[in-house]
């Protein structure tokens, strides 16, 4: 089995970071192949709304998404990783998501399957308390699962940040890293 995270924080440890690694250690100790993408470090330009991929469902922009849509297409785990920055993504996370445009077009316009069903997760952390912030993010996630053939299996956040890092929290990294293992055994 192989999954791929998708990873959107700027912050190179922070709580998102931390939050993730516990849910990554747990598909590795159940022997999942993890591919950990770090959209932040990617050269990857924004989607222009051409609709060339509604021809042939290809994006014809030449940059480091071609990598990311190889590791979508050939994983069964999709996970999204992200702060929540006013109610949603990062910026850098955004224009990923933005460019699956085209698995929407070979899915939805030209009907062709993208690949095999796939798992999603969604991995958010934020500093407030506001939990209208969740289903914002998730709504913008689901769409994208939608896209990309995956069926989303669990939602793992941490809020409040701000009062208490997710390092101090244990049972929420006991929580990440069990959700980990139970992604992979179905």
């Amino acid at each position: 089995m192989k999954a791929v995270i998708l990873f959107g924080s700027p912050r190179e440890n922070g709580n998102t970071k931390v939050l993730t690694q516990s849910f990554l250690n747990g598909l590795i100790d159940a022997k999942c192949i993890v591919e950990f993408i770090d959209v932040t470090k990617l050269k990857i330009h924004p989607c222009i709304g051409c609709l060339k991929c509604e021809k042939d469902g290809e994006c014809f922009i030449n940059d480091d998404m071609r990598f990311v849509y190889s590791k979508v297409e050939e994983s069964d785990i999709i996970v999204l990783s992200s702060p929540i920055y006013f109610a949603t993504v990062t910026s850098q996370l955004k224009m990923v998501i933005d460019r699956f445009q085209s698995f929407y077009s070979k899915k939805y316009i030209l009907k062709k399957e993208n690949s095999n069903e796939k798992r999603g997760y969604l991995i958010f952390t934020a500093g407030g308390n506001n939990i209208k912030m969740i289903d914002c993010i998730s709504l913008t996630a689901k769409f994208f699962m939608l896209s990309c053939n995956a069926t989303l299996k669990d939602v793992i956040y941490v809020l409040g940040t701000d009062e208490k890092e997710v390092i101090k929290r244990e049972e929420v990294l006991k929580s990440a890293y069990n959700k980990g293992l139970i992604a992979v055994r179905g």
